[in-house]
């Protein structure tokens, strides 16, 4: 029996457990958590609380009850930085308890996307359980958008380096090898994760049929990157220390868009070291993306888009030592400060949060351990 956490944070009823509920989910052990914040209705506690499901049991987290549990049960005060409010980081918490429960897979879900049959856990399970040949890129990071038809030519997935748009991508195929994938982004139908700026140009764009030539999912060589965000991505158990990393305010402006892009970035990169492989593609969700300003959107995006050039150029190339995964994680976390000198004092400060904010994300997973 494999146990499946499925976790979500929420400011709406959550009337979409419904479309999971068709989903046969075998003999396998499967939870759903919802992590409520500050503007989740109370509505939703009573939801939760009044219906059952056939095919998993629901936890719903009040922030009242999260702030209990992490005191009284984790023993810990400080973490601000990694579970904060009125944020979409507050799944952060989900991933914890899905760990703590001894998940073997944890699948991260916004509250717009649905699977589009009753055989998704079945897919997920198999997303992750097929090894076919893994593919090389000549410019070492993919565009997981070009595996979808697209409304229109210009469709490059959120987070995916600016610098490498419209540059020829030769990929070829080679032999995976023995290795276990332990993350996996789940691309979708209708409207595709991209950025602001994508969505702003073209505000009807829409996608359709993940065309992989006949393969499940693209599992991409050692030393190859691709985005990745948390609204539908698979991750095993051995790789707990991913989470949404810190984003706070710089230079007066919002920063809340690259957690996933970078915590996948962190994650791809001690994935290849240590041994493990990484994909993007099926179960394909039907992303019926719930309404955003785009004006608003980019607003949150700008701060990260500065930065992110230098991130993926730091993280590739970084000559990693470490031996296990949580080590690696605050490998990578430690050398940013340094990293990033060369800018502003508060672009310093900025990347010491998210080190330390890393330290107490392992400092959690020992506690829950």
């Amino acid at each position: 029996m494999t146990k499946i956490s499925l976790v979500t944070t929420t400011i709406n009823v959550p009337s979409f457990l419904y479309d999971f509920d068709k989903c046969d989910a075998g003999n396998n052990d499967v939870v759903f958590i919802i992590v409520g914040d500050n503007k989740t209705p109370n509505a939703v506690e009573r939801f939760c609380n009044r219906q059952s499901f056939d095919n998993f049991r629901v936890e719903y987290w009040t922030p009242e009850l999260q702030k209990h549990y992490i005191k009284e049960y984790w023993k810990v005060n400080n973490v601000g930085s990694v579970i904060p409010e009125n944020d979409i980081r507050r799944r952060n918490f989900g991933f914890l308890r899905a760990w703590e429960l001894d998940s073997d897979y944890v699948v991260s879900l916004d509250d717009d996307n649905y699977p589009l049959n009753s055989s998704w856990l079945s897919e997920v399970l198999e997303s992750m359980n097929s090894i076919p040949c893994s593919v090389d890129s000549n410019l070492k990071v993919f565009n997981p958008c070009s595996y979808l038809y697209s409304s229109e030519d210009f469709c490059y997935s959120r987070g995916f380096p600016q610098s490498l748009w419209f540059r020829n991508d030769y990929c070829t195929t080679v032999k995976s090898g023995d290795r276990k994938i332990v993350m996996n982004q789940m691309l979708w139908e209708n409207k595709p994760d991209v950025d602001a700026v994508t969505n702003l140009i073209f505000p009807d764009l829409k996608t359709r049929k993940i065309n992989l030539d006949g393969n499940y999912n693209v599992i991409v060589n050692k030393d190859n990157y691709f985005p990745v965000d948390t609204q539908s991505i698979i991750i095993s158990k051995e790789l707990s220390v991913f989470h949404a990393l810190y984003q706070q305010p710089l230079f007066n402006l919002p920063s809340h868009r690259y957690d996933d892009i970078w915590a996948g970035l962190f994650s791809q990169k001690l994935i290849h070291q240590m041994g493990d492989a990484c994909s993007f593609g099926g179960p394909v969700m039907s992303h019926n993306r719930n309404s955003h300003n785009f004006q608003k959107d980019l607003q949150m995006e700008f701060v990260g888009m500065t930065l992110n050039e230098k991130m993926w150029s730091h993280v590739m190339n970084l000559d990693l030592q470490s031996k296990d995964y949580k080590s690696g994680l605050l490998e990578i976390a430690d050398s940013l400060p340094e990293a990033f000198k060369e800018y502003d004092y508060k672009v310093v400060n900025f990347m010491e949060k998210i080190q330390d904010s890393c330290h107490i994300w392992v400092n959690l997973l020992e506690k829950i351990s």
